[in-house]
């Protein structure tokens, strides 16, 4: 976002290429329903272990399939460093690695992983773009392949606490592709914690709500 707000990982496509400072913890948690079901939680914990460096673990969620019963997903261990910012701060880039904890999670034994590149880029004081180029296992009914993931998020900001965002992703394997395009809306509701809400829409004219908070302290 180019506001003045908290830099969260949910609910759009891409990650932020901002690291949580040292010092500074943040939680993110989320609700998205569509037809097909409710995921509930989508909690991400974060924090800076260092200079540029984030840890986060993310403790996935549990689904509500429409037609079926319950069921947690997965949860992973990632990390942030920041390789570049410039002196007026207005281009960083960041690299990413997430991979799934099998020990947390009976139902897999590999190790899933990608690797993103994330770059922010502060166009104006009320616009700037995020953008995330990456590569890794992605799971996709029941199939675990290679996959490319690309993403482009402008952000605009309405006011000091407000701001709109669209988004666009796009994931290429051997066996499939996915299409998917966003908007949404985050909002400072004091200077530790914000909301959000946002729609996504999908090739298959599929529409997601997704509603959140992020907090820091």
């Amino acid at each position: 976002m180019a506001q003045d707000t908290i830099q969260a990982d949910r609910p759009g496509f891409g990650y932020s290429s901002y690291p949580t400072p040292i010092g500074m913890y943040g939680i993110e948690a989320g609700i998205t329903t569509s037809e097909f079901g409710t995921n509930v939680g989508e909690l991400f914990f974060r924090t800076g272990l260092m200079k540029s460096l984030e840890f986060q673990f993310e403790a996935g969620s549990i689904f509500f399939p429409v037609d079926d019963d319950s069921f947690r997903t997965g949860q992973f261990a990632l990390f942030k460093f920041n390789v570049f910012a410039n002196e007026t701060n207005t281009v960083r880039v960041t690299l990413l690695s997430r991979t799934q904890l099998p020990f947390l999670n009976k139902d897999f034994s590999d190790y899933l992983s990608q690797l993103l590149l994330l770059a922010d880029f502060t166009v104006t004081d009320q616009f700037s773009v995020n953008t995330n180029l990456g590569y890794g296992n992605y799971i996709f009914s029941d199939f675990d392949i290679p996959t490319y993931f690309f993403t482009l998020n402008p952000g605009f900001s309405i006011n000091s606490s407000t701001a709109f965002y669209v988004g666009y992703s796009y994931l290429e394997s051997e066996l499939f592709d996915f299409k998917n395009y966003e908007m949404g809306v985050s909002y400072l509701i004091h200077s530790n914690s914000q909301i959000d809400l946002g729609l996504v829409f999908d090739e298959e004219s599929d529409t997601f709500l997704q509603i959140g908070i992020a907090t820091r302290f």
